[in-house]
């Protein structure tokens, strides 16, 4: 389900939806193998148990058989009657209950009869009703029933359409990563994505039918049989004319032009106008654009070339490389391409060093990659194909590529200038891999070489360097010294570009300070920023542009504006490393810190779909956000299926997980776990970002509070060492002191405290929480007016927040609304909520107390309603405080 998180998300929420007066309506469309059909699949399975789902799916050739797509849908007899679609569609409801769902598949195949019940069931079927129909586009026109009914439909009422694109190159890399568990090389993955054109039927047959072939021999397999049955019916009955035209475009690869296939097959303009339009006809070949012809499926293409024999193909390479070179094309990957096909290696060379850096120049990095790696197998030393093919695969994101590429160019560079470019992108690699011992000798390295470099742009580039690990190491200080050296040399010698990247690191570094994030810090972005974008360097600006987001306010405007100029500056430079995976995880981070959850999960989930070929941590962070999410929806088992799978262990982001796992255990009532994760939590936090460290302290210092721990070794021991040095430290001592003051009882303390908490740059989930304590407080004090409108206004705050936060401020209101103001416990609730002060589960309270699992589960929800709390963590936490445990032990 690569790449439909979406579709399948928002089909998800429509068949849960039961407001409107008409049934909801979807239409999927998308061509034949684009997953339809998986999608619906992957829809039953997430539908709640017992939910009714009727489908039926059109055959070729049921144009001609009425009611056929209904008797698929009803497996018997079609009711008959004078309103023969009247009975149909009673019979349908009847199956399907007021919320069930109705799928009629290929509607561009589907009889008149048929569609006239579906388009009965849209327009007067049940409100729960969910009809869903899906078609191939290209299939589908208004002279069929199909059509004509659908353009009726949007005319009447709402219709959700829903079309399926084929997977991009990212998402076929992010598919084969899950197939194989690791990911592939971009060679692979640039391979099967053109073999199989994004279509995800054509790459299940390729990989499907691989069985014992190693992953790297999947770009030259051949096809399996059912897709060499597809390709042998498109071309059966060729004329010799039309054959020699598709062998023409076959070698052409992508896109044919009528001008270079008119020079390779030798043909007059009507004549080749005739063997294309046959072509066309029968559906072998689309004119994409105008004078341009692809394969319908490369897959086809690929079949025609690998019949050719092996001098055909290379005397047809060599009269392709002819004629795009007397037409005067620029397609240098192309011209390169049909150099290597023809065994004209040297032109191949030239070809690729002019090629590579023109595509890093205009950002497109998956053809500089492929041409610098075809060229390097013929010039393995080649310096600059070499240094193409690091920052390519780099920037892709593809750092294991990088690193072999990076090694070979650095073990292959003489002369200090050669050495120190080399040593500039083999560190940076390093540093993506994690690999730091590396990282520091090379810095070590160019360090020596500074000194030996005369003064210049390299020079400068080295001091850039050396500014640049500092920084990305968490070492600010001297990140900013290096960078005002690197930033004087770049001005003497008129280095634009390499004072831009100066300018960068300092301001990075000051904003990863979090002593100085000040005003004049984010200036200092901000014109960090200006300059890379005034000399043109895209990746640059992206970098800045995402260092940038850690300094702004969080869940703010400006914050969601950087965001889009990331996504948009890091997709022209080609950059994808940062435009698909990171640029997801700001995004989410933006909607959580908004307080959006449902934009937060599209986010998260649309990162999980691609996150296999990012960089370990890039794919840590994504699963860290989806295990605080899932806390935050309730959905406790998922977080602790994401905690249980496997991670690198001994890395610095060990102290987050560790604290995930202590919200994780308190959640699921385990608070003995919880307690214990939070003794053996090392004094000594990472080195990261003034937002991280913020947000973690409260985390520990909440869960300390839920657990009863003493409140000096919150302060000391769990806060303390992630506050220090930081700006906002009294005001985050605040609020711990009120979470703590609550903890103890103390509601005066707690009302007092947590009365402005806005100077805190909190999630706005959090910032309700805090409101919601002092709503409570309030209550115990008797000042019930002050306390409704608290609890009315953390409810407003968590509008689209539900799950347990929300629960537990509609609880208050209700509770301060309704009869029982005092929420008094019964006796046996009493005993109840000592027992879940101890951990337990409702089958082991059940056991303790003689009474059934549902009668325990009710009187958990009777103690949840009446105190106005949302989790048994909560409850555990009152319990102790007031001595409630203390008195049933």
């Amino acid at each position: 389900m690569v790449g439909r998180s979406g579709a399948l998300a928002r089909l998800v929420a429509l068949a849960r939806d039961e407001a409107g007066p008409l049934p909801s309506l979807a239409l999927v469309s998308g061509e034949a193998g684009i997953g339809k059909t998986r999608l619906l699949r992957e829809l039953v399975r997430a539908l709640p148990p017992g939910a009714r789902v009727l489908a039926g799916q059109a055959e070729p050739g049921g144009l001609g058989r009425p009611w056929e797509l209904v008797r698929s849908a009803l497996e018997g007899e079609v009711p008959t009657g004078d309103d023969r679609v009247g009975a149909v569609c009673t019979a349908l409801r009847e199956r399907l209950g007021h919320h069930g769902v109705l799928v009629f598949e290929d509607l561009h195949w589907a009889d008149a009869e048929s569609v006239a019940v579906f388009e009965r069931m849209a327009v007067s079927g049940p409100p729960g009703l969910l009809l869903i129909g899906t078609y191939r586009p290209e299939d589908l026109s208004r002279r069929l029933p199909g059509g004509e009914m659908l353009a009726r439909l949007e005319r009447r009422q709402e219709v959700h359409q829903l079309r399926l694109e084929r997977l991009s190159r990212a998402e076929v890399g992010a598919f084969l990563a899950a197939v194989y568990g690791r990911p592939l090389s971009a060679t692979v993955v640039h391979a099967l994505h053109t073999r199989t054109g994004g279509n995800p039927f054509f790459l299940e047959e390729l990989v499907g039918s691989a069985k014992d072939l190693e992953p790297d021999e999947l770009a030259d397999s051949p096809l399996p049989w059912s897709l060499a049955e597809l390709v042998a019916r498109q071309l059966d009955g060729l004329s010799l004319h039309e054959r020699r035209v598709v062998e023409a475009a076959a070698v052409l690869g992508r896109r044919a032009s009528f001008d270079v296939l008119a020079a390779m097959c030798d043909a007059g303009e009507e004549d080749l106008i005739a063997d294309l339009r046959a072509l066309v006809d029968r559906g072998v070949l689309v004119e994409e654009r105008v004078d341009e012809f692809t394969f319908r499926h490369a897959l086809v293409r690929d079949a025609v070339e690998g019949q050719l024999l092996g001098r055909e193909r290379r005397r047809l390479h060599a009269q392709a490389l002819d004629a795009q070179r007397s037409l005067g094309s620029s397609d240098l990957a192309q011209l390169a391409a049909h150099a290597a096909r023809a065994g004209r290696y040297d032109e191949l060379v030239d070809l690729a060093r002019e090629g590579v850096g023109s595509y890093l120049a205009c950002g497109s990095t998956y053809q500089a990659l492929a041409l610098a790696t075809e060229a390097l197998a013929e010039a393995p030393d080649d310096l600059l194909l070499l240094e193409g093919a690091t920052r390519a695969a780099w920037l892709l994101g593809f750092n294991d590529d990088a690193a072999v590429h990076s090694d070979r160019w650095y073990h292959a560079a003489t002369g200090p200038e050669a050495r120190s470019k080399a040593i500039r992108l083999r560190g940076r690699v390093a540093h993506e891999r994690g690999d730091d011992a590396l990282v520091w000798r090379l810095v070590d390295e160019a360090k020596r070489l500074i000194d030996v470099l005369p003064e210049g742009e390299e020079r400068a580039a080295a001091f850039a360097f050396v500014a640049q690990i500092n920084m990305l190491q968490h070492r600010p200080d001297e990140a900013i010294s290096w960078a005002e050296r690197a930033a004087d040399e770049a001005d003497r010698v008129g280095a634009k570009r390499i004072h831009a990247q100066a300018l960068v690191e300092r301001a990075s570094a000051l904003g990863m300070d979090a002593v100085t994030v000040t005003a004049d810090g984010l200036e200092a972005m901000h014109e960090a920023i200006a300059e890379a974008e005034q000399v043109g360097d895209w990746v640059l600006l992206s970098r800045g542009l995402n260092n940038a987001l850690e300094m702004l306010p969080p869940g703010s405007p400006e914050q969601l504006s950087t965001i889009e100029r990331l996504r948009d500056a890091s997709g022209r430079a080609g950059f994808d490393a940062m435009s698909q995976v990171q640029v997801e995880i700001h995004a989410a981070n933006w909607a959580i810190d908004a307080g959006d959850q449902a934009l937060a999960r599209g986010y998260v989930d649309r990162c999980g779909e691609l996150v296999l070929i990012a960089k370990w941590g890039v794919a840590m962070w994504q699963r860290m956000l989806d295990v605080m999410l899932s806390l935050e929806e309730g959905r406790v088992a998922r977080a602790e299926d994401l905690l249980a799978r496997p991670r690198e262990k001994g890395h610095e982001h060990e102290l987050f997980w560790q604290v995930l796992e202590a919200q994780t255990a308190l959640a699921a009532g385990r608070r003995n776990e919880a307690r214990a994760l939070l003794t053996a939590m090392p004094p000594s936090p990472p080195s990261y970002g003034y937002r991280n460290r913020l947000n973690t302290a409260l985390d520990l210092a909440e869960v300390g509070a839920a657990l009863g721990l003493d409140a000096a070794d919150i302060r000391t021991r769990l806060v303390a060492p992630w506050m220090e040095g930081q700006p906002a430290r009294p005001s985050v001592e605040r609020v711990v002191e009120g979470m703590l003051a609550s903890a103890a009882g103390n509601h005066e303390a707690v009302v007092e405290l947590l009365a402005a908490i806005g100077d805190v740059p909190l999630p706005a989930c959090r910032a309700a929480s805090l409101v919601l304590l002092r709503a409570r407080s309030l209550a115990a004090l008797g000042r019930r007016t002050e306390a409704t409108a608290a609890a009315r206004e953390t409810v407003a705050r968590l509008e689209r927040w539900p799950g347990p936060r929300r629960l537990a401020a509609e609880a208050l209101v209700a509770r301060l609304e309704g009869a029982e103001p005092d929420g008094e416990l019964t006796a046996r609730e009493r005993e109840v909520a000592a027992l879940l002060a101890e951990g337990l589960t409702n089958a082991e309270v059940a056991h303790r107390l003689y009474i059934s699992p549902k009668t325990a589960a009710v009187h958990v929800s009777n103690i949840l309603t009446k105190l106005g709390m949302a989790s048994r963590a909560e409850v555990a936490a009152w319990a102790v405080r007031t001595g409630v445990a203390a008195k049933s032990g």
